[in-house]
């Protein structure tokens, strides 16, 4: 959306080697700054094969002022594919979701914060979420397991969910785009450099799983 000001851009990091595209997502909720943090710092990242690809911070008018949602009440988390309400939230998501058609990634990962326990009924800390696990139950498996016993250096353990709400990235790229999508949480519980430093380790762990580090 060039020259508005939900403007957002698409970072693009050709190997010139065939291979994968992978497509990371941070900032859909811009008051979760881990995860367009830690997706700013994958722009500098050369990948061996295939094409990297950073949406960050996707909701950029939420990051600059530190808020979740775009609008007051309108969560683009909830608003995929777009194209029906008219308003800015639901532009935004429109433009993304088109953008992804045209991509066309292997995987898309979409970086968020998990409440602090206490704050919500809803805690999640340190997931891994999915809508379907076809195509990438290796990956997910490696990911867990590894998380489990130290070797992918995460501060704690992740766990996996499956089911993603209606409106979300995740669960409409892999329903109608049949784009598998793992949406990651870091715990809130974290220092926000150690978020970071999770998100960052799980992101080059997938991309070490299709060959691209």
């Amino acid at each position: 959306m060039e020259h508005t000001p939900l403007e957002t851009s698409f970072t693009i990091m050709e190997s010139g080697v065939p291979g994968n595209t992978i497509l990371v997502v941070g900032g859909i909720h811009g008051d979760e700054t881990s995860g367009w943090r830690a997706a700013d710092k994958l722009k500098k990242v050369k990948p061996k094969t295939g094409t990297l690809i950073v949406l960050s911070p996707a909701n950029a008018p939420g990051s600059r002022k530190g808020e979740r949602n775009v609008e007051l009440y309108r969560d683009l988390n909830r608003s995929f594919p777009g194209g029906k309400k008219r308003d800015l939230t639901d532009e935004l998501a429109a433009s993304i979701y088109q953008k992804i058609i045209e991509y066309s990634p292997v995987l898309v990962i979409d970086l968020h914060e998990a409440s602090r326990e206490g704050d919500r009924r809803d805690f999640l800390g340190n997931s891994l979420i999915i809508t379907d696990s076809e195509n990438i139950d290796g990956l997910i498996f490696d990911l867990l397991l590894e998380s489990q016993d130290g070797s992918l250096n995460t501060s704690a353990p992740f766990t996996c969910y499956n089911g993603t709400p209606k409106g979300s990235l995740n669960r409409t790229v892999t329903e109608t785009l049949g784009i598998p999508a793992i949406t990651v949480e870091v715990s809130q519980e974290d220092e926000p450099d150690m978020r970071i430093r999770n998100h960052l380790a799980v992101v080059h762990r997938i991309l070490k799983f299709y060959s691209m580090e």
